[in-house]
């Protein structure tokens, strides 16, 4: 059987503090130690030669004069025989029988080509303690089968390469990694995250949880930003290129895995994205100056055609973040956080949807509200857009100009001129009465052969449950037109946190079938022999029932009386210190009746419900006024508001606070305000009399 053989490479210059200490911590540990000795001139090199003298394993190699060419470094691997290469620096430690804790792992697993220790302690020059940390970020994306999963989190959580790069690899493997490394884009300048990513697509990455690695740092409570800003200071221009250097090799490697037979279509165009928006902050954190005639200078000349595509590719990005924040700026002034989300999500389906279709140049939008889907249309270079939306809409307030909004009611047959190339619908069908729905599904139809489509499913939180229907309910009105569900963005978007729940629940797409085959649509996205799934995201369910978050409800009566079918919910949490809802009012709307919590006693205070005109006057059936702030009293699990006059109407703003929750500890006060003052409660002395005891049951509640 044969023994496999450990070789350890040591690359130093200058290290007689800390060489001698390391040679003691890896002498056990290694089968072959070759050391390659960059010109010292402080004593290193006899300190070296002494060890060489003692042990065989030890193989020293001084070269005259210093050079920090990759030439050099390549040169240590003529001199390594072992089966297996460990690469540590000249002032590092490792902990005893870590070698052999490593080596286990790989050749447990055939699949894996290195593996490095979990455990790192910082040490300072004296050899102290300062820090520790495990290497817990990546999770299990390393020692996954797929090369793209390990690739895009070795470069996207890049905080602790540095210390994983003193693991043990194949031989071979470490060979591939470190002539890749020689053959740069750059002269004389290794970078080093760059291996760790090239290994990443050679295979998995082990950690080892029973080994320390001990790292010499001389700043490890520094943020990466604060050592950046420390580099820039005393770096020249030319020497700043290491952040080009290292994002240039990454970007050369994800345009070359880009190739591979197997490749996910967007794999190299999200590496690119992360590495241009973190060169992007490299240079805004520290000022680094781009200085392209030195770094050109510094090119090798056989990769000036990678390096001009890199640069190019970044000054795009750079130019595209810069009109990104001016946009963003100009449309956000103004925006509520709720109207804010509704951007952001708008930004990031709205590219998705592009990728279909390539062909957009006009857009219309039924309930667009402040016009916030289309402007970031434009921004993407849909110039004809057109929204409509009813008259509630403040036309000062538009992110579009005022001539291409139009007001119309949505449960009324729009007349549209000629056909769009898209039209949009959000967020609005489930406020219509069900047979205005049908018309507005008519509508959307003649408007475009390609439907966004987006409305509530029954009991979603936030929504005005009218005529909340699953998704196969559209699916049914859009086919009797002819249209097809296509369900291809609900995927990509599940997990994206800067897109509003009902989106990644709800937005489907609804095309005319004979327009299928012009557009890019996954075949197996397509819902012609069954309909759209009718699924709940779990922001919608931990919405409703979550701890800390409960539901208020307004019913609409619109000649049936309080029912089921016409009611609003909405979901906040109990902490929150103000509640506020705004809600759209349904045509012939007689009365409402507001919930403010459902399924608790509760005291209710700082109620303010306005309209349009001002002000608006409401009863309480089921509660008690207890003090002059108006608070109210609900000894009852179903408090209840009703507001009576709201024929002159169209928008209800809602504000209230919720002082306390609780299932029994109001039992007293509420008895005693309704056996012993029900016909006085209005009185002043009755007031003074019950806020005084209500002041103390709650302080007895409470203790």
């Amino acid at each position: 059987m044969n023994i496999p053989k450990v070789s350890f490479v040591i690359h130093c210059f200058n290290e007689i503090r800390f060489i001698e200490k390391t040679l003691e911590s890896i002498i056990d540990e290694a089968d072959e130690i070759v050391i390659s000795d960059n010109a010292s001139t402080d004593g290193t090199s006899e300190v070296c030669k002494k060890w060489a003298e003692k042990y065989k394993k030890i193989k020293y190699i001084f070269y005259e004069g210093y050079s920090d060419t990759e030439e050099r470094w390549a040169s240590i691997f003529d001199q390594v025989s072992g089966d297996y290469v460990r690469y540590i620096g000249a002032h590092d430690l490792v902990s005893k029988g870590s070698t052999q804790s490593l080596l286990n792992l790989l050749q447990n697993d055939p699949d894996a080509v290195m593996a490095y220790s979990k455990n790192v302690v910082h040490l300072n020059s004296d050899y102290f303690w300062t820090s520790s940390y495990k290497i817990t970020e990546f999770g299990k994306d390393l020692e996954t089968s797929s090369p793209f999963v390990r690739v895009r989190s070795m470069i996207e959580k890049k905080q602790n390469w540095w210390s994983m790069l003193y693991g043990i690899y194949r031989a071979e493997i470490f060979r591939v990694l470190f002539e890749y490394n020689v053959h740069s884009t750059f002269k004389n300048i290794r970078t080093d995250h760059t291996i760790l990513a090239i290994a990443a697509s050679k295979g998995k990455m082990l950690a080892d949880d029973k080994s320390i690695f001990y790292l010499m740092h001389q700043h490890p409570q520094e943020t990466y930003a604060i050592t950046l800003q420390r580099y820039a200071k005393i770096f020249t221009p030319t020497e700043l290129a290491w952040p080009f250097a290292y994002t240039s090799e990454q970007y050369r490697l994800a345009c070359d895995m880009q190739k591979w037979k197997d490749a996910p279509p967007d794999f190299a165009k999200d590496i690119i994205n992360i590495l241009m928006e973190r060169l992007l902050w490299i240079i805004k954190t520290t000022g680094f100056p781009l200085a392209l005639e030195k770094l050109s200078s510094i090119v090798l000349p056989e990769k000036m055609e990678i390096f001009a595509q890199f640069l190019q590719t970044f000054f795009e990005y750079q130019n595209k973040e810069e009109r990104n924040e001016i946009f963003k700026t100009e449309i956000c002034t103004g925006l509520n956080p709720k109207e804010q989300l509704d951007f952001s999500s708008a930004s990031i389906i709205l590219p998705l949807l592009l990728e279909i279709t390539s062909e957009l140049t006009s857009a219309i939008d039924f309930g667009c509200g402040k016009g916030l889907w289309l402007s970031v249309l434009r921004y993407l270079g849909v110039e004809k857009v057109h929204g409509i939306d009813d008259s509630l809409v403040n036309k000062d307030v538009l992110k579009i100009p005022q001539d291409r909004f139009t007001v119309a009611r949505m449960d009324k047959d729009v007349f549209v001129e000629e056909k769009y190339d898209l039209a949009l619908c959000l967020n609005v069908a489930e406020r219509l009465l069900e047979k205005s729905a049908i018309i507005l599904v008519d509508s959307l139809v003649k408007a475009s052969d390609i439907v966004l489509f987006s409305a509530a499913v029954p009991f979603q939180i936030d929504a005005i449950d009218i005529n909340q229907k699953w998704l196969d309910y559209w699916n049914l009105l859009f086919r009797a037109k002819g249209y097809v569900g296509v369900d291809c963005l609900r995927k990509k978007i599940w997990h994206k946190p800067d897109v509003s729940m009902p989106y990644k629940q709800n937005i489907m797409l609804f095309i005319k079938k004979d327009k299928l085959n012009t557009l890019k649509v996954p075949k197996d996205t397509i819902c012609d022999e069954f309909p759209p799934m009718n699924l709940i995201h779990p922001d919608n369910f931990l919405g409703l029932f979550n701890r800390g978050n409960v539901i208020g409800t307004i019913y609409f009566d619109t000649g049936k009386g309080f029912n089921e079918n016409e009611v609003f919910r909405f979901g906040f949490n109990i902490n929150q210190k103000y509640v506020y809802q705004e809600v759209g009012l349904p045509a012939k709307v007689q009365a409402v009746r507001f919930d403010p919590v459902e399924g608790f006693r509760c005291i209710v205070s700082n109620i303010e419900i306005m309209s349009m005109q001002g002000p608006v006057q409401y009863e309480v059936p089921n509660g008690f006024v207890y003090d002059s702030r108006g608070s109210i009293v609900f000894d009852t699990t179903d408090p209840q508001i009703l507001i009576r006059d709201v024929s002159e109407a169209s928008l209800l703003k809602i504000r209230y606070k919720i002082v306390e929750f609780d299932i029994s500890r109001h039992f007293q006060l509420s008895d005693f305000l309704k056996n012993n003052t029900n016909k006085e409660i209005r009185s002043t002395g009755y007031l003074r009399l019950i806020k005084k005891l209500a002041r103390s049951v709650l302080r007895l509640g409470k203790r």
